[in-house]
């Protein structure tokens, strides 16, 4: 979580550092990628919580049929399909 909050942080001293120098497209680029990949980091996070807690607080360790390294897999490449599209 505290990664995606200093990709958060650059994104804007990026953006900060382009109202100065609003020609610069090297300076937009790196901000809008860091703004775009961000929230894969507080997702990601997420999704490995999720993990632990159907991991030490269900009795059989699944839901339904699905083991907590699947989940966390089913949904890390479906965010990541998301981020692609």
């Amino acid at each position: 979580m505290a990664s995606a909050a200093f990709w958060e942080t650059g994104a804007y001293v990026f953006r900060a550092l382009g109202s100065k120098n609003q020609q610069s497209s090297g300076i937009a680029t790196v901000a809008q990628i860091l703004v775009l990949v961000a929230p894969i980091w507080v997702s990601a996070f997420a999704y490995m919580v999720f993990a632990r807690i159907v991991h030490f607080y269900s009795p059989t360790c699944k839901v339904w049929f699905f083991s907590p390294s699947i989940l966390a897999l089913i949904f890390i490449t479906l965010d990541f399909t998301t981020f692609v599209t």
